[in-house]
């Protein structure tokens, strides 16, 4: 059975919008020291999803964020 392109995408899309209906979730987010950390924090609670605190070695986490120049300034640490 070959699935349609795209199909996993609108699955998504739906789940998102979904979410984006409640209220975002105070999230815990651990360790957030590299960029594909920081960048996924930054998506979910510009989504609407998540209000993350950031929990971690402070200077590491503003590092990465430099480095992904990434706005947490908002962001509980």
């Amino acid at each position: 059975m070959e699935k349609k392109p795209g199909a996993s995408r609108k699955r998504y899309d739906r789940l998102v919008h979904a979410a984006q209906q409640l209220p975002p979730v105070t999230t815990a987010v651990a360790h957030p020291c590299d960029r594909i950390s920081i960048e996924g924090v930054v998506e979910a609670a510009q989504l609407g999803l998540i209000a993350p605190i950031l929990v971690g070695p402070a200077a590491r986490i503003h590092e990465a964020a430099q480095q992904s120049e990434a706005d947490i300034a908002s962001f509980p640490l």
